[in-house]
């Protein structure tokens, strides 16, 4: 059945993918600049927290991709998981040490694996399955568009109030995100396991994220930024080399096959 979403309700799922493209990268590569800038944390530190925060999100994306399926309160979900990950900036603004760093990016990391799941289920239930793809554009426009202005916004509000304004900029954003999320109408039925299946292609990649994370601050301790970098550059391309050769949907067509199956599928 063709659905016809109220404009209000979109542009509430517009300004909910601008302001959570701030909100669901966290604090990102910026912690990195805080800690080494002003609290002078050596490489394999940072790396270790930046670690912490995709390893956590990373294990969360099964059962949480489960959870956002299985439940018709997405908006609270999504509301949540921006008031913890604005808890967990704070948190970090205001005791950053060492264990206190590593819990809230937990935290933080867990809240963030809700966003991605529970923002394409409001999408699919909203606009339905045949606008689905266009929807998903416009998505990404405001998403890109959200996380320009945020770069723009940290880069000037540090001039003037220093490394804590990351973190508060966050917060603004998390707040920006419960309320679009409010205006944006929760139709979910029909979304069986189109989470799930999100949460197991995001658990592969979390978990390579945090490893990179984690191995590559020790590369940079032990050698410097060069081999840390050659290191980084390295894992990627034995990533392109995998999806080239070993994914089936980087193959050639098989001309012989399509005509088939779209010769089976007209009958």
């Amino acid at each position: 059945m063709e659905r016809h979403p109220a404009s209000r309700s979109l542009w509430g799922l517009d300004w909910l993918n601008f302001s959570m493209a701030d909100v669901l990268n966290g604090l990102g590569p910026f912690l990195a600049v805080f800690l080494k800038g002003a609290r002078h944390w050596g490489a394999g530190d940072i790396g270790t927290a930046l670690a912490v925060s995709s390893i956590a999100g990373a294990l969360s994306q099964v059962p949480i991709g489960m959870l956002v399926d299985s439940t018709r309160k997405k908006r609270r979900l999504v509301a949540l998981a921006g008031l913890l990950i604005a808890a967990g900036c704070l948190t970090i603004a205001i005791h950053p040490t060492y264990s206190w760093v590593i819990g809230a990016q937990i935290v933080i990391g867990t809240a963030s694996a809700v966003l991605p799941p529970a923002l394409a289920a409001l999408c699919l239930g909203l606009v339905g399955r045949r606008r689905l793809p266009k929807q998903l554009g416009r998505n990404q426009g405001f998403s890109h568009a959200g996380a320009f202005t945020s770069a723009i916004l940290i880069g000037a509000g540090r001039r003037v109030w220093g490394y804590d304004w990351i973190f508060y900029l966050v917060c603004i954003f998390a707040v920006g995100t419960v309320a679009s999320v409010i205006i944006a109408a929760d139709l979910t039925r029909g979304t069986g396991r189109f989470n799930l299946a999100q949460g197991l292609v995001a658990l592969s990649v979390g978990i390579g994220a945090g490893l990179s994370n984690l191995t590559a601050g020790f590369v940079v301790q032990s050698f410097g930024f060069p081999i840390g970098f050659l290191y980084l550059a390295g894992i990627a391309v034995c990533g392109l080399m995998f999806f080239a050769t070993m994914m089936p949907e980087t193959r050639p067509a098989d001309d012989s096959g399509a005509v088939k199956s779209l010769a089976d599928g007209r009958r």
